[in-house]
């Protein structure tokens, strides 16, 4: 089982973080199952709507070259999974989404969830997202982590501001439970990557915690699994309606290069 995971960072600008997540993945993997993260340049740190539109047209374009390339699915690394829907219906491969993945992964652990995101920008973004998944009984409290971008890339080598990105991540955690949430979910998949390098799982003191990162690689296993088994498989009589090739060729040749 072949596996694309897009990524939102440039590997020449952070070879260090695609590292790292490329060595988390690996780690996640089932038997006779690889990963391979390709990048995005220019990456995405405008945090903007625009870029969010950018990050859903490379990923659209991306779900048509993992299937060219022979892949059996394409996991999208971006909690805000824009182009999720359109990808699904532009591919016959499994096309999965990290928050969605996460979200839906949470409500089996327990009855209310918690976000964490990475920027206080993004908060808007996840209240429409919990929305539109019809999840507004479920999720409890989105907040955001005030951690400067810098620390987050310090992070990946230095132990230090991994523990300090930690301390500040529980932090906002226990704020979350005290508002009755009992799963915290981070909703970016560069703190559960950075998580991985932690010698032990993250414990919150109670409420559970979701590594988005491991319940995107883990959702993206089953979904090939269940289409080559057969008790399962995108459906095509609504929303990810399969686009003709007519209707993707002009979409990609639209696109710059």
């Amino acid at each position: 089982m072949r596996i694309c995971y897009q990524s939102f960072i440039d590997p020449a600008e952070d070879p260090q973080y695609t590292e790292l997540l490329q060595g988390y993945l690996d780690g996640l993997a089932g038997p006779g199952v690889t990963y391979e993260v390709v990048g995005m340049s220019p990456p995405d740190k405008k945090l903007h709507r625009i870029s969010e539109y950018r990050c859903g047209a490379h990923v659209i374009r991306g779900a048509v070259r993992a299937q060219e390339a022979g892949f059996d699915a394409y996991a999208i690394g971006h909690f805000q999974d824009g182009g999720l829907a359109e990808a699904r219906s532009a591919v016959e491969i499994p096309v999965t989404g990290l928050g969605e993945a996460s979200l839906l992964f949470g409500c089996s652990l327990g009855r209310k969830l918690g976000l964490i995101t990475i920027n206080p920008l993004f908060l808007s973004w996840h209240e429409e997202q919990v929305v539109a998944y019809g999840l507004t009984q479920r999720v409890g409290a989105i907040r955001s982590l005030e951690t400067t971008p810098s620390l987050y890339m310090e992070a990946c080598t230095d132990d230090r501001a991994l523990e300090q990105l930690l301390a500040d991540f529980r932090a906002e955690a226990a704020r979350i439970a005290a508002l009755g949430c009992d799963v915290v979910i981070p909703a970016g998949g560069l703190i559960a990557t950075l998580f991985s390098r932690l010698p032990e799982a993250v414990d919150l003191g109670g409420p559970a915690y979701v590594s988005c990162v491991g319940a995107l690689a883990k959702s993206t296993e089953m979904a090939v699994s269940c289409r080559e088994l057969g008790i399962g498989q995108t459906g095509r009589t609504g929303a990810y309606r399969l686009a003709s090739r007519d209707v993707l060729d002009e979409f990609i040749s639209s696109m710059p290069h």
